[in-house]
């Protein structure tokens, strides 16, 4: 059946009439080395440059009378909007064709809470502004806080009573190419009950100002999320809204506005100025780029420009898939909407729609507009925007990767039962029959491009997303003791669907690039076994499992309605550094007879009490689990815990039927095999009276005399002075030739958290004031009541005595129970 249809995809695209192709707007292909000039006649005038002849106090490209340039808002307020310094430049590291314009946003202003205005970072108003000004200042040029302002480019002509550009003529498309770096948590769906936005953010907008560049303007928006991949947006002439304003009940413009109803071609021939603003750059740290490429206009026939319009298409390097993003016409109290989606690698037309491909999921903006048939439900009536995450069976990623175009189309199946416009219903006639306009499909194409993993130049700081993975973007973490608390807004991802298959794919930091499981070849390690409360891996030594209750809070941070109990986990250790690729998966078992929607939250932060935390210290998602199943979240590393991870708490809603069951690693990296440790000594094995050894010739044991058994181990027995303490294991036989690592297990039995340092010494037997040789300080250890912690020595196979002390005065709490021998 599917080789049918994509045959019958073929004859029909073949049938189709010959379109007009695209025409560059702006290709921004400067020259990198030397780029004053354009290769298409714009030149580049920096600051206070006269030879434009308009706005001489910032730069500006320049081409005859036509003018492009950033716009600087310097009105400041949240209706109008708020200043961002910043400059563009070429750049040849991420780009459609050729080469591209990096737009980076340096500083700016926003609020100070009392009705006044802060600046931060420093004034630039061009490139070379910006080498001046890093030159002579460092990072002081950059804002360090996060700012409002949106940037805007704007294509202007220089003589104000112009009515039009001239650049639309023949078109009713204009597409715009824009990378940004990844979001924070690109895949949240909402929850209709606790939703902190009700629609889809806006992220690009298209201003289009008709006949005058002084009058008011028209709004196109796409809500593409930032995925660290190539978005595609492509505009027409069906706008959604005015600043002058919109009479009509239902809040519907026809296309060509209110200046050229229902032509479209008129509306684009009669563009006297426009703006492009990267609205999803609002509250971002500095310096943050964007880069665009290809502006280009079209024409495109017979497809729906009136129901659906500006068509948005992004690309997720981390998984394969996809996000969409498009408007619908009508915002009113009754104005529900729903749209059918396909794909195919050939072209879509009305007439083979239904031939195409559907995808393997579609994940609406609210989780609970997910259904069976995979139709995008406008989230509100109310507002224009749609938006869906759409993901790919695995080997059509992988195709489209390989590159090959691929092609997507929306339908409207809108039941509308309000006061529509009847136009929508005007039957048209296609090649591929009659159709009612409402009826035609919408499509756009999109091609795979590659991007690189960092912009280096010109002192800017923000990493960037790679093809085939991702890293962490604009994460800070402050380290105390083997725990990790966050500053800003690490996220939970959810990539299940490949994560199941083992075909999501993640950035390799040896490679360049690759899926896991297919193009690199990655290992997965479970650092806990949670059924069995087992812990696998040295680098995770401590456990803990606890009913907690979270309060619940709003967007603002205010408390709402009770605390819910929640069944935490979690798990600490020495944690290891983190590669680009790395991801931590987590599953979730339903045992009962019915499916159910789980909110599971997770963080690295668990210093304090955590079980006192409200849940804003947490980041979460949402997912359906089929009753008598199990559901796995997938979290890359470097978003969750930045460069480095020690510690992971996880808790769900208390439930008797809904578990975490394990918590697993997927990296290329080697990990130390907790379980395949050999066994040293274990002091006063379960409480008894003898140790247990491990090892031949291994077995004499000394300590100090305040120092003796406590419990399962040893410990300050008399006084309290942890500088008394010291218990030493020697042997007369080699370890073995591998050995690498030996690992001290400590308890803490008391009703309180320590945090201590302990020492060693590899060379003498006695206290740390009684030895001749130097004694070393191991990493800080943080042990909660009731746990346990691990003490991580470096030894090989000459190692003959290993002498450790506690490193922290205690009364008996803190007990050395046993140690480990680990190899490479």
């Amino acid at each position: 059946m599917q080789m049918k249809g994509l045959i019958s995809l073929g004859l029909i695209c073949a049938a189709m009439p010959t379109l007009a192709q695209e025409e560059s707007i702006m290709d921004f292909d400067l020259d990198t080395s030397y780029w004053e000039e354009f290769t298409d006649g714009w030149r580049y005038a920096r600051t206070n440059d006269q030879q434009c002849d308009y706005l001489a106090s910032q730069s500006k490209l320049c081409k005859g009378s036509h003018r492009f340039y950033m716009y600087y808002n310097g009105h400041n307020n949240d209706h109008i909007g708020w200043m961002r310094y910043g400059y563009f430049a070429p750049t040849s590291e991420l780009s459609v064709s050729g080469n591209a314009l990096r737009i980076v946003y340096t500083g700016g202003a926003k609020s100070d809470g009392n009705n006044g205005v802060e600046q931060h970072g420093m004034p630039v108003y061009g490139y070379y502004d910006f080498l001046e000004a890093y030159s002579q200042n460092g990072d002081d040029v950059f804002s360090n806080v996060s700012l409002p302002g949106t940037p805007t480019l704007y294509y202007q002509d220089h003589f104000s009573g112009t009515t039009s550009l001239g650049i639309y003529d023949d078109a009713n498309r204009f597409t715009v190419n824009t990378w940004s770096p990844r979001e924070a948590n690109p895949y949240l769906q909402r929850e209709k009950a606790n939703a902190d936005l009700i629609r889809p953010s806006r992220t690009l907008a298209w201003y289009p100002f008709i006949d005058s560049a002084r009058s008011s303007h028209y709004y196109h928006h796409v809500s593409n999320r930032a995925f660290g991949g190539w978005v595609k947006a492509e505009f027409d002439g069906n706008p959604t809204h005015s600043n002058a304003g919109v009479s009509n009940p239902n809040g519907s413009l026809p296309e060509g506005g209110t200046h050229y109803p229902y032509d479209a071609y008129s509306y684009f021939e009669n563009v006297a100025s426009f703006a492009v603003r990267f609205l999803g750059a609002a509250n971002s740290d500095s310096p943050y780029s964007i880069v665009t490429d290809d502006w280009k206009k079209s024409e495109v026939l017979y497809e729906n420009d009136y129901t659906i319009s500006s068509l948005g298409v992004g690309y997720d390097p981390v998984t394969g898939n996809f996000d969409i993003s498009f408007e619908d016409k009508y915002r009113c109290a009754d104005c529900n909407a729903k749209y059918e989606v396909k794909y195919s690698f050939n072209p879509i037309n009305t007439g083979n729609f239904d031939l195409a491909k559907d995808f393997d999921a579609v994940k609406n903006f609210y989780i609970e507009d997910d259904n069976e048939d995979g139709l995008i439900i406008k989230a509100k009536a109310g507002y224009n925007q749609n938006w869906a995450y759409l993901v790919l069976p695995y080997e059509d990623a992988v195709r489209f990767k390989s590159g090959e175009s691929i092609y997507f189309a929306v339908k409207d199946v809108s039941e509308r039962t309000f006061d529509y416009d009847v136009k929508d219903d005007e039957v048209v006639t296609t090649p591929w029959g009659d159709f009612r306009k409402r009826d035609l499909v919408r499509t756009l194409s999109f091609d795979y491009q590659e991007t690189s993993l960092t912009l280096e130049d010109n002192g800017d700081r923000t990493q960037y997303s790679p093809i085939g993975g991702q890293i962490g973007i604009n994460i800070q973490t402050d380290f105390g003791g083997n725990s990790i608390a966050f500053k800003g807004n690490p996220p939970l991802y959810d990539i299940a669907p490949y994560a199941e298959g083992l075909s999501f794919n993640l950035f390799d930091g040896d490679s360049g690039e690759g899926y896991c499981g297919v193009d690199l070849e990655c290992n997965t390690y479970e650092l806990a076994n949670i059924e069995s409360a087992e812990l696998g891996y040295s680098e995770f030594s401590s456990f803990n499992e606890k009913s907690i209750e979270l309060a619940r809070e709003n967007v603002d941070g205010q408390i709402i309605g009770s605390p819910e109990l929640h069944d935490q986990y979690s798990i600490s250790g020495k944690g290891f550094s983190l590669l680009p690729s790395d991801s931590i998966t987590f599953t979730v078992k339903n045992t009962a007879t019915r499916t159910v929607h789980v909110t599971p939250r997770v963080t690295s932060y668990i210093q304090g009490r955590p079980d006192l935390m409200n849940s804003s210290r947490y980041y979460q998602e949402t997912k359906l689990v089929a009753k008598n199943g199990e559901e796995s979240w997938t979290v890359p590393a470097t978003d969750f815990a930045g460069a480095s991870l020690s510690a992971i708490l996880l808790n769900v809603p208390q439930s008797e039927d809904v578990k975490i069951t394990s918590i697993k690693l997927n990296t290329t990296q080697e990990m130390t095999c907790f379980m395949c440790g050999d066994l040293l000594v274990d002091y006063y094995e379960g409480g008894g009276s003898v140790h247990n050894f491990g090892i031949d010739g291994w077995n004499n044991v000394v300590s100090d005399s305040y120092t003796k058994k406590v419990g399962d181990g040893y410990s300050i027995a008399v006084g309290s002075n942890g500088g008394y303490d010291y218990v030493a294991i020697s042997g007369e036989s080699s370890l073995t030739g591998n050995t690498a690592m030996a690992r001290v297990v400590w308890m803490n039995i008391s009703e309180q958290t320590y945090e201590f340092t302990p020492t060693y010494n590899l060379q003498e037997v006695g206290r740390r004031n009684a030895t001749t040789t130097p004694w070393q300080e191991s990493e800080t250890i943080t042990v909660a009541p009731g746990e346990s912690a691990e003490q991580f020595i470096p030894i090989d196979a000459s190692t003959r005595v290993i002498n450790v002390n506690v490193g922290v005065n205690n009364p008996g709490h803190l007990v050395l129970d046993k140690i480990l021998i680990s190899g490479n």
